[in-house]
């Protein structure tokens, strides 16, 4: 039996201006000036161990153009793409998948020209799972991509994305189906852990473009998957709004006029930026906002609050018994579950209370 397989896909459909009775069915045959409109697409798949999950690999090249013309002018669409993707299982219980892609995509159109671009792009996925059993795995992984405009303005994106998945199934069909991705919204800098707040409703430019962002959550539902969203509420860093809106200038302490923040944090031992006062009707407001937002915009299915033993006015540590915080946590919480919009979904609450 051959190690080895080739598969081809190709489609092409054209559309012309007929000239009085003349009609052409070869569809590699028309003059540029009576074309309408053309979509073409070419797929060839090079196979080696295809299935067998032993030094398993694919060579995939994609080629697709489509063409149209509408009454203000045409659109040429490119996209050239080598994909490559090897799998192979260690063990008995580990499996290796690592995916890399080069595209090149381009757009041009007379009509539009400040719409145009010629994209470069990168994408490598090197992803491992633990394979507890068939209905079982935990899967670690993490997405770089590079995209480079070669024209216009030359814009450039980088792009890291780490995570893990877990799956669970079992035989009274029950499952568990669950995304950890690292922090989404807007921070100080670029390369970050997210643990520097600043705007609470904007995904980091760094990630890329938020209906990316919306894209990957739809696709993670799509396949069952929930979606948490690890977010930081105990403090914010200075060059957010809500800072700056009473400080003592530019990107000193807040003031006592600030109604989201405390002066000074009342941990002593565990404290970055500014303190949010999770006792101020203001900050349960702008929390609950937030929390909202993540949810009815993006569909996020719930969160992972950093640090929460930081959200509470009690001197010390954070590591005692705190009446206080437990309730802020349930008012928060509650609040989360009392989401109309999406009344039928069950969302998640994560807390994090030990720091070290």
């Amino acid at each position: 039996m051959s190690h080895f397989a080739n598969q081809t896909y190709f489609l092409i459909d054209v559309k012309t201006k007929r000239d009085k009775g003349d009609f052409n069915i070869n569809p590699f045959v028309s003059d540029q000036e009576d074309l309408l409109g053309l979509d073409q697409n070419f797929k060839n798949s090079f196979f080696f161990n295809r299935g067998l999950q032993r030094f398993s690999f694919v060579y995939s090249f994609l080629n697709l153009r489509k063409k149209s013309i509408f009454s203000f002018g045409d659109q040429d669409v490119n996209l050239k793409t080598h994909q490559f993707q090897f799998i192979h299982k260690l063990g008995k219980f580990w499996l290796m998948d690592l995916g890399a892609a080069i595209n090149y995509n381009s757009s041009s159109s007379d009509s539009f020209l400040n719409r145009n671009y010629d994209l470069n792009n990168l994408d490598l996925n090197p992803k491992i799972s633990y394979l507890y059993n068939q209905n079982t795995r935990l899967e670690l992984f993490y997405n770089f991509k590079d995209k480079a405009n070669q024209i216009l303005d030359m814009e450039t994106l980088q792009m890291h994305i780490v995570g893990s998945n877990f799956q669970y199934a079992s035989k009274q069909s029950f499952s568990v189906n669950a995304n950890a991705s690292f922090y989404f919204n807007e921070f100080e800098g670029n390369s970050n852990w997210g643990y520097s707040p600043t705007f609470y409703f904007a995904p980091d430019k760094y990630y890329g473009p938020l209906n990316t962002l919306k894209q990957f959550i739809d696709a993670c539902h799509q396949r069952g998957i929930a979606v948490i969203l690890d977010i930081v509420l105990n403090h914010s860093w200075g060059p957010s709004p809500f800072v700056r809106l009473y400080n003592e200038g530019d990107y000193s302490k807040p003031t006592a006029e600030n109604p989201w923040y405390n002066i000074d944090s009342p941990n002593p031992v565990y404290s970055w930026g500014y303190d949010f006062d999770h006792e101020s009707p203001e900050t349960k407001k702008l929390v609950d906002r937030i929390n909202k937002f993540w949810l009815t915009e993006y569909n996020v299915d719930g969160f992972r609050f950093d640090f929460t033993k930081g959200f509470t006015n009690t001197p010390g540590d954070g590591g005692g018994y705190d009446n206080s915080r437990i309730a802020i946590l349930k008012r928060m919480a509650d609040k989360i579950w009392d989401v109309k919009e999406f009344v039928a979904r069950h969302y998640h609450v994560i807390i994090q209370l030990k720091h070290d």
